[in-house]
């Protein structure tokens, strides 16, 4: 995958998984699919609320990258995963603090349902990236991961 499309897969990608989660989760609750205005609108607090964390997010995984982290490796799948739940408790304690009435229990609530999310937006779009990234990234000539017993300029 090239870095353009996994930078814009990476910032733009949490907010509009998310909201697509949580729509999903309404209209099997609800039996139909919300409106275009609510789905609009939900996006526009998704992006609000998700727009730091993602910046974050990109960051750390591209630094990965950078640090010799393939795309196609579960190690990707990983770090993702754990920086969607980084991400979904930084944003229920946003929610949390701008709630300032609710209670423990509230908060217990609010903190586990944003950390699920956080969890499957960031396990999804670690599947994304490791789906998108082709295997044939380690075979490039010098990387540590090619085990050739001639070298390149024979092989072609």
């Amino acid at each position: 995958m090239r870095k353009p499309l996994r930078l814009i897969l990476e910032f733009l990608g949490p907010a509009v998984i998310a909201c697509g989660l949580v729509m999903a989760f309404d209209c099997v609750n609800n039996w139909h699919w919300p409106e275009w205005n609510v789905a609009a609108g939900l996006l526009v607090y998704s992006y609000g609320f998700a727009v730091l964390p993602s910046l974050i997010y990109a960051g750390i995984m591209e630094g990965a990258f950078r640090r010799g982290m393939q795309g196609h490796s579960w190690a990707t799948v990983g770090l993702s995963t754990l920086l969607g739940a980084l991400a979904g408790t930084s944003i229920s304690f946003v929610i949390s603090i701008i709630s300032r009435g609710s209670s423990v229990s509230d908060f217990a609530v609010i903190t586990a349902v944003f950390v699920v999310i956080g969890v499957a937006v960031g396990l999804i779009l670690g599947l994304l990236i490791k789906a998108l990234s082709p295997a044939a990234e380690a075979a490039r000539p010098g990387h540590r991961l090619m085990r050739w017993d001639r070298p390149f300029d024979e092989r072609v």
